[in-house]
């Protein structure tokens, strides 16, 4: 939380609700007001971050744990129109899972998202309101009228790129809660909700044929070509001593736990490996990014692959960490690939292509940890003596990641993820790659801070003239423990330039010899509340 001291959180441009005094002896009470500054556009170098999904979670919340998730929604502020619009958003609940209860094979699932339907619909601490960065909008100013049916409590959320940090870049969101707040209709993930239905954004798509079979990765036009990139996404496992298991026997024996679909992204769980009855694994999907997660429990096994089988076209480069530059992709062995484990590797090439990170924290429950990577057009993957269906029978660019050495761990899981960002037809280079890397070394700064309705504004200030001397007095507001008073030359000027003439407890405020001088001068009085708050200008 960041600490409160007295706030005058207007946006550029904004004006000050002043009286104005002409030392002439008039007085008169007026407004002026004037829209504020929208955003300023990004300097941020490298990739922006409007595709990036912001994550409040449920414990930031406190004070609205408990109310049921329907009656809470996300609001940006509109300066043009100085009111709170709807923003799209989604809270996912999360929660701790027992499988097979009472039986040998128990375990649980820790902090699943609930694709199964059993939480009680109300906010708590483990789950998470998302919306994009995008959608973000200005900080509100204090005496912003907030929306119509909202409660007497709101959450700030702040949310900062500071990979500049001359110049960062921020973004506001308001949480509200009320029983029949507004909605925005925007939606940037389609789904059926179904094992074998594609997963649609704006800017890529999923195909799934099945539980663990993914057969088509496609970067939508104009960026790309929305042809389908890959024969399919492949997985190998291989029991010490045994031939290898392709991802069509892995399928048979796993179980479709179901998906979730929002405005925002699509959660989609699949249980069951083979004989790793109790691996889980599952997809988050958002606009611009695929994170998929593997939790494997699974007795010991020689290696572990998941990787992507690229289908051939011509002009495709393949880069690495590690490398400092690019191999062709074309069927012909590359020297100098090697195995090392790579953090991040980029596919470039017509059509669109991908840039991953990976994600395989330490873990006595494996030995090793390596880049997969083969490029070799004689090459079939395709188990011996089992039918398998692939596109072309060879191994064009095929990318992933391999993990030796795992041990038993049938309860434990072995945990590892990777994330994938689309990349437009024949974009990609080592330094794209590292700035795409540094959103995931260089998260967002969220902050979130509980929020009272501002106090309103004074209202029926006197301003009178005593000899040389001009006098103000108000009644006193509501839920003010004391008052600033400002002034400023030009009632033109926004309020943050303003001058504090005095910070008073009592209604009353003196300025000595004001009203004997030539010239025109305004004045503000302002309520500040218990915890330096600022009122309503």
């Amino acid at each position: 939380m960041r600490d409160r001291g007295v706030r005058r959180d207007g946006t550029a441009g904004r004006v000050a609700r002043a009286v104005t005094v002409w030392i002439l002896g008039l007085v008169a009470l007026g407004t002026a007001s004037a829209a504020a500054a929208d955003i300023a556009p990004s300097s941020q170098p490298g990739i922006p971050r409007d595709d990036e999904p912001v994550v409040i979670s449920g414990s930031g919340l406190a004070a609205l744990l408990g109310t049921p998730v329907d009656q809470v929604a996300l609001f940006r502020y509109d300066p043009h129109s100085e009111t709170f619009v709807p923003i799209p958003f989604q809270v996912d609940q999360r929660l701790d899972v027992t499988f097979d209860v009472g039986r040998p094979s128990e375990f649980v699932e820790e902090d699943m998202y609930d694709v199964l339907h059993l939480d009680d619909g109300l906010l708590d601490e483990e789950d998470e309101v998302v919306f994009m960065f995008s959608d973000g909008g200005p900080q509100a100013p204090a005496g912003a009228v907030w929306p119509a049916g909202t409660g007497s409590l709101r959450y700030e959320t702040t949310v900062r790129d500071d990979r500049d940090e001359q110049n960062p870049v921020t973004r506001w969101a308001y949480l509200f809660a009320g029983p029949a707040l507004p909605r925005s209709a925007t939606s940037y993930v389609s789904w059926g909700g179904t094992a074998s239905s594609s997963i649609v954004t704006p800017e890529f798509s999923l195909d799934y044929a099945d539980r663990w079979l993914l057969t088509g990765y496609r970067v939508a036009p104009p960026c790309g070509s929305g042809a389908d990139l890959i024969d399919r996404f492949k997985v190998r496992s291989r029991p010490f001593g045994l031939p290898s298991i392709d991802e069509e026997v892995v399928n048979l024996n796993s179980q479709y736990l179901g998906g979730l679909i929002g405005p925002i992204r699509a959660l989609r769980y699949v249980r069951g490996a083979k004989s790793g009855t109790n691996t889980i694994h599952f997809d988050r999907v958002s606009r611009g990014r695929w994170t998929r997660f593997v939790h494997l429990r699974v007795h010991p096994l020689d290696q572990f692959d998941m990787y992507f089988d690229w289908l051939p076209r011509s002009n495709a480069l393949f880069y690495r960490e590690g490398m400092a530059g690019p191999v062709p992709i074309d069927g012909v062995p590359d020297a100098g690939v090697g195995a090392s484990f790579a953090a991040w590797n980029l596919v470039r090439g017509p059509g669109g292509g991908m840039f991953v990170a990976y994600d395989v924290p330490p873990s006595p429950l494996y030995s090793e940890k390596r880049l997969y990577y083969r490029d070799d057009a004689s090459y079939d993957d395709a188990p011996a003596g089992i039918p398998y269906p692939d596109e072309d029978d060879a191994a064009y660019g095929t990318h992933g990641l391999s993990v030796l050495g795992l041990q038993d761990s049938n309860f434990t899981p072995m945990t590892f993820s990777f994330r994938v960002e689309p990349l437009c037809s024949s974009e990609g280079s080592v330094d794209l790659a590292l700035a795409h890397f540094e959103l995931v070394t260089d998260p967002l700064e969220i902050e979130i801070e509980p929020q009272s309705p501002a106090l309103g504004a004074v209202r029926g200030l006197v301003v009178r003239r005593e000899a040389d001397d001009v006098v103000l007095s108000w009644p006193a507001t509501a839920g003010a423990a004391a008052y600033h008073v400002y002034s400023s030359l030009s009632t033109s000027l926004p309020y943050g330039s303003w001058t504090l003439e005095e910070d008073l407890l009592e209604t009353t405020y003196r300025d000595d010899g004001e009203a004997g001088r030539s010239g025109t001068k305004a004045y503000s009085v302002v309520p500040v509340a218990p915890d330096g708050t600022e009122g309503v200008w």
